[in-house]
C-alpha cells in the first residue's frame, strides 16, 4: 500500500493462475497505477520471490505516461490505489487517514487543484472516490490529531509556494 514493490513490470514473471485471479478490468482505467494494484492483488493470491540483480533496465522518455499524465489524473489514480489495496487487506478503518497522509502532503505542493483531482476522480470511478472519502471521514474521526498537523502543512506549503512564486 506504500509504493509498488515491483520497480518495472517487464521483470515480473506471474504465474498464469494468479494473473487471472488479480486481473481485472478496472485496471485498464488506470494509466499509471494499474501495475501496482495488479501487483498487490497478484500477492494477496501467493508468494514472491525477489532477485536483486538487474535483469532489465528502466527506459525514460517523453512518450511515458508517466510524463503525459497531468497532475490531477497522477493524484486521483495514487488515491484510488491505495484506497483499494487499503480495502483489499482489510485494515482497521481507522488506519486510512494515516496510510493516506503522504498524498495529502504530496496535493499541497503539486499543481493541480482539488476540484481538478476530485474532477479525475470522479472520472476514473464514481463509486470508488465516494467510498474512499466516506472512508477517509470515518477514519479523520479516529485520527483528528492529523487535522492540525494538515494545517500547519497546508501553511508551510503556502509559505514555500509564495516563496517560490517571489523568486521569480
Amino acid at each position: 500500500m506504500r509504493g509498488q514493490i515491483v520497480p518495472n513490470m517487464s521483470s515480473a514473471v506471474i504465474r498464469t493462475d494468479a494473473f487471472r485471479q488479480a486481473f481485472r478490468p478496472f485496471l485498464k482505467q488506470l494509466k499509471l497505477t494499474g501495475d501496482w494494484l495488479f501487483i498487490g492483488d497478484v500477492l494477496s493470491h501467493g508468494d514472491a520471490i525477489f532477485c536483486h540483480q538487474a535483469l532489465s533496465r528502466f527506459r525514460k522518455h517523453e512518450v511515458t505516461a508517466r510524463v503525459r499524465v497531468k497532475s490531477a489524473r497522477s493524484q486521483a489514480e495514487f488515491i484510488l490505489t491505495k484506497y483499494l489495496l487499503f480495502r483489499s487487506a482489510k485494515l482497521p478503518q481507522k488506519e486510512f487517514a494515516t496510510l493516506m497522509g503522504p498524498d495529502v502532503v504530496r496535493f499541497l505542493y503539486e499543481p493541480a487543484s482539488l476540484w481538478a483531482v476530485f474532477r479525475a476522480l470522479l472520472s476514473i470511478s464514481l463509486v470508488h472516490t465516494v467510498s474512499a472519502v466516506f472512508l477517509l471521514m470515518r477514519s479523520m474521526v479516529s485520527n483528528r490529531h492529523l487535522l492540525g498537523k494538515f494545517i500547519w502543512r497546508l501553511n508551510h506549503s503556502r509559505n514555500y509556494l509564495k516563496g517560490k512564486h517571489d523568486g521569480d
